[in-house]
Order: structure tokens, then sequence, then C-alpha cells
């Protein structure tokens, strides 16, 4: 499920333990959980429609997955999630997705992206509103790299995660009233993972060990 900020540090886990516990048989669209919609903070909202979510299949496929639902956005050939990894030459348990492979990814969608490297979330946030509810023609989720353990709280249950990881998630909404993202996260259905919905609203202060983000140009 890893991320990887620059080739000497690529896609190690916590420990190889948790290499292992995640991963399992090749991916299928995860169950969903309960989600926490924007009117549950009493909030508009601006969302982008049309993505499908993927769990993850690997324990490391966390990059490809993000990838293919940001491309999925109302394209039925967007390329799957095993074509984008082999793209980028990302092979099961071995490694894990860098900044800029992400971008790679991203660009066959036939569009230009950027990659940015901050861990300020409200720098982020304005990427978010810029992609989603700008004044372009166009709406586009981003891909976002931590490091570190999500947790939140979905209909009044709590969620998080066992334990801290270098993750890739899609953002593919934002609260227009406050500081709240909407998370589409590849990690849920991933055998013990099961608490993790596969959406979910957070603010976007809480996303731990904020690295980077990929998003349109």
């Amino acid at each position: 499920m890893s991320f990887a900020l620059s080739r000497p540090t690529a896609g190690i886990l916590t420990s190889l333990t948790a290499v292992a516990a995640l991963c399992a048989a090749p991916a299928v669209p995860a169950v969903a959980a309960p989600v926490l919609t924007a009117a549950a903070f009493g909030a508009p909202n601006e969302t982008v429609h049309g993505i499908d979510f993927w769990t993850q299949p690997y324990g490391n496929y966390c990059g490809p997955t993000t990838a293919a639902m940001i491309l999925s956005q109302g394209d039925a050939k967007a390329p799957s999630v095993y074509g984008l990894a082999a793209r980028i030459g990302l092979r099961r348990d071995v490694g894990g997705t860098y900044r800029t492979e992400m971008k790679t990814m991203l660009e066959t969608g036939g569009h230009r992206w950027q990659v940015t490297s901050s861990g300020d979330p409200g720098r982020l946030l304005d990427t978010v509103r810029r992609n989603i509810s700008g004044n372009q023609a166009w709406r586009s989720a981003v891909a976002v790299g931590f490091r570190g353990r999500i947790t939140g709280h979905v209909n009044g249950r709590y969620f998080t995660y066992p334990q801290s990881v270098d993750h890739w998630i899609a953002i593919t909404g934002w609260d227009t009233a406050g500081r709240n993202v909407l998370v589409h996260d590849p990690v849920a259905g991933r055998p013990g993972w099961g608490n993790v919905p596969s959406s979910y609203w957070i603010g976007v202060d809480r996303i731990p060990g904020l690295k980077t983000w990929v998003h349109r140009a």
C-alpha cells in the first residue's frame, strides 16, 4: 500500500508483517461501508461524480488503485489497476509508487498532471477546491500520498488503521463550509483492515504525515 518519495526508500512499509497482512487475492470492488455524508456536518459540499471504488489487490498497490479510481471518472475504458501497475513496472509486494510514477499513471488519461510536494494541509485544500469546483470546465479528484495512521468516525462508528503506513488515497470532494475532504481509500476491504470505510469525510488537517499530492495541471 506504499507510496515513495525517493528511490532509496521506495515502498517501505512499517514492517514486513504489514506487507503480509495486506496481501491477498486479486481485487474486486469493496463492499461499501457506511459513508458519512457532508449533510452530517450540516454543510454543503462539492464532489467529483462517477468515480468507481476499488480495493487494492496487493499490499503495495495503493498507488495504481488510486490512479485507476481517479481515471474511472466517466470513462468506461479507463486503464485497469494491473495495467497501470505494469506501466510503472510495479510488481506484487515489491516497492511502491513514487510521486512521479503517480503522475505518469494519471497522464494515461490524456491530460497533464502536476506533482506538489508539501506537508501543508491548507495548500492541499486549496488544490482540492481548484480541481473540484474551480472555474475550469472539468472536475478532477486529487491523489494524495502520506505516511501515518488515519483515524475517524463514520455514522458514529470509530475506525482506525491498524498500523502506520505509507499510502495513497483519492480525495474526491470537499466541504464548502469547512476543512473536511471526502476520501476514497483503496485499503478498505483488505484483510485486517475491515473497519476502514471505502469512503469517508475527514478534516484535511487530520491526514497524518502529509507528503505529496498529484493533481490536474
